[in-house]
């Protein structure tokens, strides 16, 4: 199982909500808001990886950032 770095997290608190997030690097290069607290899932291979659950799956007022286009 692939260990997550913490070190490569930086913190702050949602606007929306308050809650502290944290903050990754997607393999695009883009910074994406996370639940602080990573999770274990089950692929359907079989693999067992860590991860992160995107903040604006779980903030309730994820709406107030979505792009108006």
């Amino acid at each position: 199982m692939e260990k997550i770095k913490k070190e490569a997290r930086k913190g702050s608190v949602c606007q929306g909500c308050g809650i502290y997030i944290e903050w990754i690097k997607t393999k695009a290069g883009k910074n994406m808001p996370v639940d602080p607290a990573g999770v274990t899932v089950i692929t359907a291979d079989g693999r067992t990886v860590r991860g992160f659950i995107p903040h604006w799956a779980t903030c309730p007022k994820a709406n107030q950032f979505k792009n108006k286009k």
